[in-house]
């Protein structure tokens, strides 16, 4: 690690102590802490320990900084020189993300009346953060249940932008596609165009996951490996081994709210691009009967 517990730095401005490491990333060279002011106010430090994670941290600045003044949206306090590279601190939110306690194999009833409201809102709030970030051109990319955090006032948060897209930038096509193979949409597993409704669909497998369980959701099959290379075409060809929802064990809705649910997270998961909802927009004009579950 690259910072001790307990230690004080200076990061830009701020006087910070650490108060413990949350996520060591080696292969994406960085790492992430929990640190505290002299306030007692917690933020998040990201930690850049190769060129690499510096450039990811600043694009992700910069994205933070373009979507400042939407709700939903994890605050930046800046990018700062530190150690031989960088760090990125934002705002602490004191919520766990929406997977913790809540992505099972199979889903017991219990387990989705616990879920149910995280999904609606995810459904709600979380596609109005999506619709205000493609208003602006900004692809997350790598939507997924661990990149929403809910708070105990029942809020949504969507973080984790470093990989995310400022349109019409479109992946290299000469390095491997970052993101989660779980939720990924299949053209971004073929290393092909995304747009909206790339997001839209690892929407839609994150919002099944979470409620049904994790078994009916599409896996791309790579013994062991990180999915890389997308380029390698044996590669593309076991990743698209089974690249759709295992929609005959989705179980029969408890209710209409949810019959209509199951209706559009189908079309938000449609392999071709053209049979998904073409926009946020679009997506949440279906949506107004959850507003009072929200």
């Amino acid at each position: 690690m690259i910072l001790s517990q307990n230690q004080s730095y200076q990061i830009g401005p701020y006087q910070l102590v650490a108060v413990k490491n949350l996520l060591t990333i080696e292969h994406r060279g960085h790492e992430v802490y929990e640190m505290r002011l002299p306030t007692g106010e917690l933020v998040v430090c990201k930690v850049a320990t190769n060129q690499a994670a510096a450039d990811q941290m600043a694009h992700e600045f910069t994205v933070l900084n373009t979507l400042h003044d939407v709700s939903g949206i994890v605050r930046s306090k800046g990018l700062f020189p530190f150690g031989q590279f960088c760090a990125l601190l934002v705002d602490y939110i004191n919520a766990p993300h929406v997977a913790r306690g809540r992505i099972h194999v199979t889903a017991l009833p219990e387990h989705r009346a616990l879920t149910w409201p995280v999904v609606v809102a995810l459904m709600y709030d979380g596609t109005k953060i999506l619709q205000q970030a493609h208003e602006r051109h900004i692809i997350h990319s790598d939507i997924k249940p661990q990149n929403f955090l809910y708070t105990a006032d029942k809020k949504i948060f969507l973080f984790d932008w470093d990989h995310s897209l400022i349109l019409p930038a479109q992946p290299d096509k000469h390095v491997p596609v970052e993101g989660t193979p779980q939720f990924m949409a299949p053209e971004q597993v073929r290393h092909e165009p995304v747009d909206a409704r790339t997001d839209i669909y690892s929407l839609g497998v994150s919002c099944v996951s979470l409620l049904y369980g994790a078994r009916i959701s599409p896996r791309y099959t790579v013994t062991g490996e990180v999915v890389a290379e997308r380029t390698n075409p044996d590669i593309v060809k076991a990743l698209r081994v089974n690249e759709t929802i295992k929609y005959d064990l989705m179980p029969a809705p408890l209710n209409n709210t949810e019959a209509a649910l199951q209706a559009l997270w189908r079309k938000m998961t449609a392999a071709d691009p053209k049979q998904r909802p073409q926009s946020v927009q679009e997506l949440r004009a279906s949506l107004p009967v959850l507003s009072d579950q929200a």
